[in-house]
């Protein structure tokens, strides 16, 4: 250890406060009583992300040990998901915000710089400890008494002061980089959606125009088996939730699997090569994706919707391409959110009535399809250079924290 440094556990150089357990009574569409929730540290950024906060009743009397205070450190305690578990956000203002029971809130006590500690919790050593720690089962949850284990490096105040100020300063040019990385992304889908648009409004072939509901063979969604995820099993027939459907892919990523009897209790929703996936729920409702045929036998659960063009009318390439098009998309979008709807949601009938506009010939929507692909490989390859770039940015962000908190800074 370089010398002058101290290794402490956290419980050592930082207090901890849990978050306010409330009722779902409690809660309010607007209130003076705004509560963080773990949605609200972005994993991403380890940035606090207020654009949609939650509210509960101004009779509930929030202790000021459960409000936010300026330098703290949020942390996420509990979650759905084990990667969230442990990130954490810089509170950079006097927001004075509840936050909620699946949080918590690490000062730093003095000889602690307040930025140093955020940085101790975002390096690579950090993750690894929490990653360790992280169990349960429908919920992951990161007790204190683990947690203040974790132990850290403290070199002294004012070298705590440098290393920030060299971070700071390194971080900023790694976030602009990483900018203009990702609007280099942004730009290459728009590229695609103008290319995608064109081709889909060309006047060079004869047009059709019919509803959905005409041109297909099936339209349908299936439902979840009893006892939602307790009921998976590590093999089986494929079990496709919204999560594994995304524009113009299907993600494998967290696939799950029901066993023979509950297929069979599905199979009116059995999913056949070509079948076009459509999202009718919630925040990913509109995602569009062709079936991978490498997970078949499959069923889709009550928020994906199979869509089974006529074969000798529609290609299912070219309507995969066409709804997931910024025109159809947008309409698709404008269904759910009609008639006072509370939440996005598009219904059978819908997508049924649903107007799309093709080729009258299959020859000319293959020829589309070719079209396509081959602007499609040109963003791809834009992308997979993007992602290596991402990456490069991300190691060089821990090989600096790595270099800070063992004194080679």
């Amino acid at each position: 250890m370089t010398t002058g440094w101290e290794r402490k556990p956290l419980r050592e150089v930082c207090e901890f406060q849990r978050g306010l357990t409330y009722a779902k009574r409690d809660e309010v569409e607007v209130s003076e009583n705004v509560v963080l929730r773990a949605t609200n540290v972005d994993l991403k950024s380890s940035s606090l992300d207020l654009t949609e906060l939650r509210y509960i009743s101004d009779t509930i009397n929030v202790p000021a040990s459960k409000r936010t205070k300026k330098d703290s450190l949020l942390i996420c305690t509990a979650s759905g998901s084990k990667s969230h578990v442990g990130k954490v956000a810089l509170v950079d203002k006097d927001y004075g915000y509840a936050f909620g029971g699946f949080m918590g809130q690490l000062t730093a006590m003095s000889g602690l710089l307040p930025k140093f500690m955020f940085y101790l919790l975002t390096s690579a050593e950090y993750k690894d400890f929490i990653a360790g720690l992280a169990d349960g089962t429908n919920i992951n949850n990161l007790k204190w008494s683990q947690l203040q284990e974790f132990e850290v490096c403290l070199p002294p105040l004012e070298e705590q002061k440098r290393i920030v100020a060299i971070l700071d300063a390194a971080f900023a040019g790694l976030d602009a980089a990483q900018a203009n990385t990702e609007q280099v992304a942004t730009d290459g889908e728009d590229l695609f959606q103008e290319g995608l648009e064109r081709v889909l409004s060309s006047s060079k072939h004869e047009w059709a125009e019919s509803q959905l509901g005409s041109v297909t063979t099936k339209i349908g969604s299936g439902a979840t088996p009893r006892g939602g995820e307790k009921a998976y099993k590590t093999s089986g027939t494929s079990l496709i939730r919204s999560l594994n459907v995304h524009d113009r892919g299907f993600q494998q990523k967290r696939l799950a699997f029901i066993d023979a009897s509950q297929a069979s209790m599905l199979s009116n929703v059995e999913v056949h090569e070509g079948d076009v996936l459509l999202n009718i729920t919630g925040a990913s409702v509109a995602r569009c994706c062709i079936v991978d045929e490498n997970i078949l036998p499959a069923r889709v659960n009550q928020h994906v919707s199979i869509i089974r063009p006529i074969s000798d009318a529609l290609d299912p390439e070219f309507l995969h391409y066409l709804l997931t098009s910024r025109t159809c998309k947008s309409r698709l979008l404008g269904i759910g959110e009609g008639a006072g709807s509370t939440r996005q949601a598009i219904t059978k009938a819908q997508i049924q009535g649903f107007t799309i506009r093709y080729p009258a010939s299959l020859r000319d929507q293959r020829r589309i399809v070719q079209e396509i692909n081959a602007l499609r490989s040109h963003t791809q390859q834009l992308g997979r250079i993007v992602d290596r770039k991402l990456a490069s940015i991300t190691n060089l962000r821990q090989s600096l924290l790595h270099q800070a908190f063992s004194g080679q800074l």
